[in-house]
């Protein structure tokens, strides 16, 4: 069945906050160009954002067979960190423009990473 109606586009500024479609943290009002897409998805509405991050590493959070999104954790520490993570066995958590990874073992953090919210080139412009 998939999309009905899609619509894509680029908000130049957010008036109200909007959380991520892919790793669920808070996109601030006033945020520069983030990327939404709403319509008709097997029979739902649908309207979603993606953070600055996730929409520039997109093509690693979706199945490109159905277009599905993925579990963004498990993309990160198969995909898109697999070097960095491999020798640990973590879980992960967002703090605010990092991802957190911390020991299963110890719960103690084991590597910190930025991912910005919001392009810094896209915040130094705005603001």
């Amino acid at each position: 069945m998939g999309w009905a109606f899609c619509e894509k586009k680029h908000i130049k500024k957010t008036r109200k906050p909007h959380k991520c479609v892919f790793c669920g943290r808070t996109i601030p009002a006033g945020s520069p160009n983030i990327y939404n897409w709403a319509g008709l998805y097997e029979g739902d509405f649908q309207n979603s954002y993606a953070c600055n991050w996730c929409e520039d590493h997109e093509s690693h959070l979706v199945d490109t067979w159905d277009n599905e999104i993925l579990d963004f954790w498990d993309c990160l520490k198969e995909d898109i960190f697999r070097k960095e993570l491999e020798p640990y066995t973590v879980y992960g958590k967002a703090d605010g423009d990092y991802f957190v990874f911390c020991s299963h073992d110890t719960d103690k953090e084991v590597w910190r990473v930025k991912c910005p919210v919001i392009r810094e080139s896209e915040a130094e412009h705005d603001g």
